[in-house]
């Protein structure tokens, strides 16, 4: 069973002060609200909808193949999780921070990141379809052959990102929806050395 969290008033609740509350895979339902979980498990090939994460913790999660829909993530650390081949649509991710992650093919579409930072993950293949990001930051990412078609980026930066196409030592030709800000001048801007964009 799941603790809550509580003000300590109700002896019936089982309260775990400034820590997370453990959230074993076969807890997970869709249209629910999880605050200050710490997830746990696999759950590749889950299909959820409506799902919250506030402040959560994922470390070393499987979430490969997933397929959710409006799922929300607002201040979540998500850490040496799997996101291989996962497929996520119109979603938020806000204050997020995803580090090491394996994301090799996943589908973030008609999705919105805000203010969400990127280290060191394999976000290779990835399709970005109808997203958009704003004041996100990659930093030491694969993003080799991912595909920005469509995608509204403002004041995005990518620092020592590989965005190299197949075969080839040049950046992607970017095709910008009408819609690209301040985030596709910042890209055109950066040196390319080897395919690499560094800052």
């Amino acid at each position: 069973m799941l603790a809550e969290q509580g003000n300590g008033d109700n002896e019936g609740l089982n309260v775990v002060p400034d820590d997370f509350v453990e959230l074993a895979s076969n807890e997970f339902r869709s249209a629910e609200c999880y605050e200050r979980r710490r997830l746990v498990g696999s759950l590749t090939g889950t299909t959820a909808h409506d799902v919250q994460f506030e402040e959560g913790r994922f470390s070393s999660v499987d979430l490969s193949k997933t397929r959710w829909k409006k799922l929300l993530l607002r201040k979540t650390w998500v850490e040496k999780c799997d996101l291989a081949n996962a497929r996520w649509a119109d979603c938020v991710v806000e204050g997020t921070e995803f580090d090491r992650c394996r994301a090799t093919g996943l589908q973030f579409v008609d999705s919105r990141s805000l203010n969400s930072k990127y280290r060191r993950c394999k976000l290779n293949l990835a399709a970005f379809h109808g997203s958009k990001f704003q004041d996100d930051e990659f930093e030491n990412c694969d993003l080799r052959e991912a595909i920005f078609e469509g995608v509204e980026l403002a004041n995005v930066k990518f620092r020592n990102c590989d965005l190299r196409l197949r075969d080839s030592n040049k950046a992607p030709s970017l095709r910008p929806s009408p819609r690209w800000r301040g985030g596709f001048v910042r890209v055109l801007k950066l040196r390319v050395r080897r395919g690499i964009l560094r800052s």
